[in-house]
């Protein structure tokens, strides 16, 4: 995660991202040590780590919609140059 963001942004991932993550596969360690769902929790582990090595977006996974137009993680919370003119279209109604 940390290098496709590098990568594709040039920056580091913002830290909400990467604390999602880790929360996520914390809870499925934790609920593998319950016995019974050990194996539900490795199999959905398993297919997190594979829907990001393909690159699947989490709307394909929840069946949500994109909730900003930004392509850029970062754009949404620092607001670019083209977040600025967005907003200032949409205050003027243009």
């Amino acid at each position: 995660m940390t290098w496709r963001t590098a990568a594709e942004f040039h920056r580091p991932p913002v830290p909400g991202r990467i604390l999602g993550a880790s929360v996520v596969f914390a809870a499925l360690a934790l609920l593998a040590e319950y016995e019974p769902a050990t194996r539900a929790a490795v199999l959905a582990a398993w297919g997190f780590d594979v829907a990001v090595l393909l690159g699947l977006p989490p709307s394909v996974l929840t069946g949500a919609g994109p909730k900003s137009q930004a392509t850029d993680p970062g754009q949404a919370i620092a607001g670019g140059s083209q977040g600025k003119a967005s907003l200032k279209q949409q205050q003027t109604g243009g």
